[in-house]
């Protein structure tokens, strides 16, 4: 039988692994895939599909008396079961030795996120060369399938056919609850038909597990793992329930070794892996999420924690924030779709097409979007054109007012739309024509005390010309013509007697116009008139308040602040009373 001498295995493999070290990491799993591959043609490699070789899959499975046939986290899976690549989510080469001489196995595995882990592995046998391929990919949230193929060399039909099952369940962590799986190889040989199950009696410290096989160790095989630490782990097993072995393992970020030993002698082994770990890439897509959940980015977020469980897919809270950011994102989607609507159906289209831009941002996966944000663009070309055709009408009827207000409307839906601008810029050119006719009709009602069409003449033209200043100005003649009737009737009412009459004219004249002396002189004279009134309207509004009559009351005591703005037993009680109000209003 040919030996590979492990020194010399190292000598042949440093150049190549050196480099794969120090490559970038987006080199480092082509590297490390050709490597692998490579190696095929130079390592004198036996049939992985009799995997009843004692250390193919590694020496820990070995210790744990060949009993990985449901979880097997390694390379090394490629030959018990290969749904167990799937929960390998980093590349990783597996060197399996025999009496520290021999070259039991070597395997390679390489991790594609959202795809599965692919592996390649080749075995040194007598007289041929055997090489495995295989594939595992996860189904669900803990559930995992595999499939392998094997090929020897120089045998007629020399290949076989492998696939494999796992499942995990009664637990939400990875060293927790109940595993279960199976695979069955079948080909050029006898098939084989392997079953096994695990159990962590102790959460994240020991576990044990049994495995059947229908063609070696009738009996059953079972092994236990303790974990002493997160790196350091002991096995102990019992093949075919008789024969005990037992390991030793330890792992660190990027390299591990396993020992054991039993009837069949001492097993080594050693994996490398490769790029970044899965723990850090899986940190780094969970951050990510959260800072686009943070800034409501749902869609966004939702992807970011769904990348994350590639790389652990027991991690709980990115399990959990995914399902909320998809919550999230369909209520966004669903208020988005009925604001858009709504704002079509307001004749709205800026906000219904903020609303579409919102939703393709938040979820770009939605390809509804653009097609409805499509019908909603020919939708506001088909009303811009009718706003355009309706203030063509308007304009041969010569209401230029609103004839504009259809060209302005048009133009801030679609600013590049060339009609409506020709027809605004038409319009200023005929309105500079017909301001200077409208403001003199305006002053000519002035003049006859029209205001009411005064002031609409004035307002026609500063639609046309918003800064004309003689229809500013024409419009504050308006005003000061009105605000002198009103003075008049102040001072009727004064002259009369009327004085509370004349001081609520008076007090509203000033209030709205400061600069009015003569109504000011009027207002302070209408409250000297009023004073010996204070009290007893004061009184009033307090017998009114004991009443409860709140209303009466804060009426009698506006009349006291309108002749005395500063009485503070007014002013205190009317604040009562409006409390009082409130409150009956809140019992309603």
């Amino acid at each position: 039988m040919r030996e590979l001498r492990i020194s010399g295995f190292f000598r042949s493999y440093h150049t190549a692994l050196s480099a794969e070290l120090s490559t970038s990491s987006s080199t480092k799993a082509l590297s490390f895939f050709l490597t692998v591959v490579l190696s095929l043609f130079f390592v004198p490699c036996v049939s992985p599909v009799a995997f009843g070789q004692a250390q193919l899959a590694g020496a820990r499975e070995y210790a744990l008396g060949h009993s990985s046939f449901s979880y097997l986290t390694s390379a090394g899976a490629l030959y018990v079961n290969p749904a167990g690549l799937a929960r390998l989510h980093e590349n990783e080469i597996l060197f399996s030795t025999a009496r520290f001489r021999t070259l039991s196995s070597m395997t390679g595995a390489i991790f594609v996120p959202e795809v599965g882990t692919f592996a390649v592995g080749s075995v040194p046998e007598i007289l041929s060369t055997t090489v495995a391929l295989g594939y595992g990919g996860m189904v669900g949230d803990f559930n995992a399938l595999g499939m392998s193929v094997a090929v020897t060399e120089k045998r007629l039909q020399g290949w076989q056919f492998g696939f494999g099952g796992s499942a995990h369940f009664l637990g939400d962590t990875r060293r927790s609850g109940v595993d279960a799986g199976g695979s069955a190889s079948f080909g050029a040989f006898p098939a084989v038909l392997r079953i096994g199950a695990g159990w962590w009696l102790m959460e994240g410290l020991m576990r044990v597990q049994y495995g059947l096989t229908s063609r070696i160790m009738r009996g059953g095989t079972m092994g236990m793992e303790v974990l002493a630490s997160d790196a350091v782990g002991v096995q102990v097993g019992l093949a075919g329930m008789k024969d005990v072995v037992a390991g030793l393992s330890y792992t660190a970020s990027n390299i591990g070794v396993q020992l054991g030993t039993g009837k069949d002698g001492i097993a080594f082994s050693m994996s490398i892996r490769f790029g970044d770990a899965a723990q850090s890439r899986r940190s780094e897509f969970a951050s990510r999420g959260y800072d686009a959940f943070t800034d409501n980015m749902y869609g966004e977020a939702h992807q970011w924690f769904r990348q994350a469980l590639n790389y652990d897919e027991y991690d709980a809270d990115s399990r959990s924030m995914a399902r909320t950011s998809l919550e999230r994102l369909d209520s966004s989607v669903v208020n988005l779709l009925a604001t858009a609507k709504k704002s079509e159906e307001k004749r709205d289209f800026p906000a219904a097409m903020r609303a579409y831009s919102t939703l393709m941002r938040l979820n770009p996966e939605r390809h509804e979007t653009s097609a409805e944000m499509s019908a909603a663009e020919e939708r506001l070309a088909t009303y811009v054109q009718q706003l355009i055709q309706a203030g063509d009408s308007l304009r041969q009827r010569r209401d230029m007012t609103r004839a504009r207000r259809n060209y302005e409307l048009a133009l801030e839906l679609d600013q590049s739309n060339a009609a409506a601008s020709a027809r605004l810029d038409e319009l200023e050119d005929l309105s500079k024509e017909n301001v200077k006719a409208i403001i003199t009709r305006g002053r000519g009602f002035l003049d006859r005390d029209q205001t009411d069409e005064a002031e609409r003449e004035f307002q026609r033209a500063l639609a046309i010309e918003p800064k004309n200043a003689q229809a500013r100005a024409g419009l504050t003649a308006v005003a000061a013509k009105r605000s002198g009737r009103v003075l008049e009737r102040g001072k009727a009412a004064f002259d009369d007697g009327k004085y509370m009459d004349a001081l609520e004219i008076f007090a509203a004249i000033v209030a709205k116009d400061e600069r009015q002396q003569e109504a000011r002189q009027y207002l302070d004279q209408t409250r000297e008139k009023l004073r010996p009134e204070v009290e007893a309207y004061f009184k009033s509004g307090l017998q009114l308040y004991v009443k409860e009559d709140y209303i009466g009351a804060l009426a009698m005591w506006d009349r006291v602040l309108l002749i005395d703005p500063r009485h503070g037993a007014t002013l205190e009680y009317k604040k009562r009373a409006e409390e009082k109000v409130k409150a009956l209003e809140r019992l309603k």
